[in-house]
């Protein structure tokens, strides 16, 4: 019920089900505005924005059928219902100018928490770029993890602006909610291997420790 009156900030741990729900929430916009759905997703690194419009690819034809097509070379997604999804890098001057000169009804920014200062300031200014139809309010959905490089804007900017679960709006007047989770509420994954692994990853660094598995946002020496 959040995701139809509030920009959604996803910033729970690591393995906790965020970019599958950053689809999901994809996939719901647009099978609500059909062909005046135009979704920008956006990744900073190559690999992981292919994986992500793979899995699209793959859950959008179990919603909608065999007419959903990719065009890997434009980096888009077509929907039988008209909608459109377009991939695009994020992180310098070139991949902020191929996202110009189109409108957008939503902007998905994946592992956004990750992204270095310079992503952050493009992602922001293609905000200019929502521009839906009158009466339609314009999404975005964000996901980050916790003691990424952009640590420290997700704290002051999202987390420290209201509890979890607790609507609250921006200065430009904007509603968002934040949403927390850890590997436990995904019931897709086998929680206590992937505990393990996390825990090897992080042996001997108990903050980021806390951070990766429980989406702790208040450790210390987050985005240093």
């Amino acid at each position: 019920q959040f995701r139809r009156h509030a920009n959604i900030a996803n910033l729970g741990g690591r393995g906790s089900g965020k970019s599958v729900s950053l689809l999901f929430d994809v996939l719901d916009h647009v099978r609500e505005l059909g062909p005046v759905a135009s979704v920008l997703v956006l990744r900073e690194s190559w690999a992981g924005l292919q994986e992500l419009s793979f899995k699209l690819f793959q859950l959008g034809r179990i919603a909608f059928g065999g007419a959903v097509s990719q065009n890997k070379g434009s980096g888009t997604l077509s929907f039988p219902n008209g909608a459109m999804v377009y991939f695009k890098n994020i992180g310098d001057a070139d991949s902020f100018a191929s996202a110009q000169g189109r409108t957008y009804t939503m902007i998905a920014a994946d592992e956004a928490g990750n992204y270095p200062i310079s992503a952050i300031n493009y992602l922001t200014m293609l905000r200019s770029n929502l521009r839906p139809p009158k009466g339609i309010r314009a999404h975005m959905h964000i996901t980050a993890n916790p003691m990424g490089r952009a640590h420290v804007h997700f704290l002051r900017n999202f987390v420290n602006k209201a509890p979890p679960w607790t609507p609250y709006q921006s200065e430009e007047g904007e509603w968002w909610i934040n949403c927390f989770s850890d590997l436990t509420d995904n019931p897709s994954l086998d929680a206590d291997a992937y505990r393990r692994q996390l825990l090897a990853a992080t042996a001997g660094n108990p903050a980021l420790q806390q951070a990766w598995l429980f989406g702790d946002w208040h450790q210390k020496g987050g985005g240093l």
